[in-house]
């Protein structure tokens, strides 16, 4: 598998596209996001493997109140698909691009709670910040819920770091305006390197 970037890039293609390429770590939204950001960015090119909660919140905000177009490249999983893929007024998937869940901010929280003792006051802004972006973007907890199970919901024993939602599913769940489909060579390449994926119907 080819090295992708240690820190993001936030690269603007032209005056109305912006390229995001690698993980989101805390800082970026100032340090990365807002000098390459403006009004004229009306299509937003993601290939991300996720990474920081609040920072991807942050820039999740922006891109939702500018109501732009994201479009998936390759890779958006984790941070990237439960905020910056969500906050898209229009969502695509291209022609190698997957989309990945694992749970999110609260279900994390829920399913381990312990982790968390003694940050009290930043785990309620947080998760308070979390479900108002959810309820903006018409996405419910409970897939998220079930996206934090090992199984992803399928049962039978399997394993699966992310939930690769298909039509039928994304329809259920608030999504069905996405376009395009999951690619099945990305879920296979990226599991036989040993990220398993669920792609459902």
């Amino acid at each position: 598998m080819a090295a992708r970037p240690a820190e993001a890039i936030w690269e603007r293609i032209d005056a109305r596209t912006l390229r995001l390429y690698g993980p989101i770590h805390p800082g970026d939204y100032e340090a990365r996001f807002k000098p390459a950001f403006d009004d004229r960015v009306e299509l937003v090119l993601l290939d991300s493997g996720g990474g920081d909660v609040e920072t991807a919140l942050k820039i999740a905000g922006d891109l939702h109140a500018a109501r732009v177009t994201v479009y998936v490249t390759r890779w958006c999983v984790s941070a990237c698909a439960n905020y910056l893929f969500l906050a898209g007024a229009e969502r695509r998937i291209g022609k190698r691009g997957v989309v990945g869940f694992h749970g999110n901010f609260a279900a994390l929280l829920a399913s381990d709670p312990e982790t968390f003792v003694g940050y009290e006051d930043e785990v309620a802004a947080l998760r308070g910040r979390e479900a108002e972006f959810l309820q903006s973007v018409g996405v419910p907890q409970s897939f998220f819920d079930m996206a934090q199970r090992d199984d992803k919901g399928e049962g039978g024993g399997a394993i699966y770091d992310f939930i690769a939602p298909g039509p039928e599913m994304r329809a259920q769940i608030g999504m069905g305006d996405v376009q395009g489909a999951q690619s099945r060579a990305e879920i296979d390449f990226l599991t036989r390197y040993g990220l398993p994926i669920l792609l459902t119907d």
